[in-house]
């Protein structure tokens, strides 16, 4: 591979695992990026009396670290959650009007207004006013930021909301720049076809019946789908 190189290499379950310890040989166990699991049948074989076969895999390698994989882009103008029951619990301070909130105006004692693992309590009373936390708000939840993360995000225009049932949400400065990495499987989700669609794509193009036309063909839609996820803006990416 070239610095700048990716290669996917399909295969099915017969030989995957040994095309994995020969790729690794050839490419680097280190330069593995992982397999997708690309659904290539509708309705699966049912001349297999153990397993309906419904997958084949697509292994990556590349040698060059800093190159991204692009899947989609992010929710531009969608709030996130910052509490998660995975995290553990920490303690943030809000500055006084940094916190926009669907909660009606008023006076707010301290004290847990949500149960489970992702519910917050707030260590202070605070008060509402025009939709604005106008009190310094000292919070205990399970926070996926640090308060260092979080002051820097307000510096740089991160806006952080209080939502009717007590959640901090937040629309991040960058959103709009934000993408996620492609899914490990591969399905008609992605607008990816099957083996019947690559068939089909073939007989057309030879102007050939479809016994005719040979086995394992892989649908265009897979080809581009692989071949998007590599941006030139993210080749040299730091």
């Amino acid at each position: 591979l070239s610095d700048e190189g990716v290669i996917f290499i399909s295969i099915d379950d017969n030989e995957q695992a040994q095309l994995k310890l020969l790729c690794d040989e050839v490419f680097g166990e280190e330069n593995y990026v992982g397999h997708f699991i690309w659904v290539r049948k509708k309705k699966g074989s049912f001349l297999n009396k153990k397993i309906r076969k419904m997958t084949e895999y697509v292994l990556c390698y590349t040698s060059n670290e800093r190159i991204k994989f692009f899947g989609e882009d992010a929710y531009s103008n969608k709030m996130q959650p910052i509490v998660k029951r995975t995290n553990s619990l920490k303690m943030l301070k809000f500055s006084k009007y940094t916190i926009k909130t669907k909660l009606k105006d008023g006076e707010y004692k301290k004290g847990k207004y949500t149960s489970g693992n992702t519910g917050v309590e707030f260590l202070n009373d605070f008060i509402v006013k025009d939709s604005i936390v106008i009190s310094e708000l000292l919070v205990n939840g399970r926070f996926v930021w640090t308060q260092d993360f979080l002051d820097n995000e307000l510096n740089q225009g991160t806006f952080v909301e209080l939502s009717s049932k007590f959640g901090f949400n937040v629309l991040r400065h960058n959103q709009d720049e934000k993408f996620k990495t492609p899914s490990s499987l591969i399905n008609s989700d992605n607008g990816v076809g099957t083996n019947e669609d690559a068939s089909d794509e073939l007989s057309k193009l030879l102007n050939l019946e479809l016994e005719d036309v040979f086995n394992y063909s892989k649908p265009t839609s897979l080809i581009k789908y692989l071949i998007s996820f590599i941006k030139k803006e993210f080749i040299n990416a730091t």
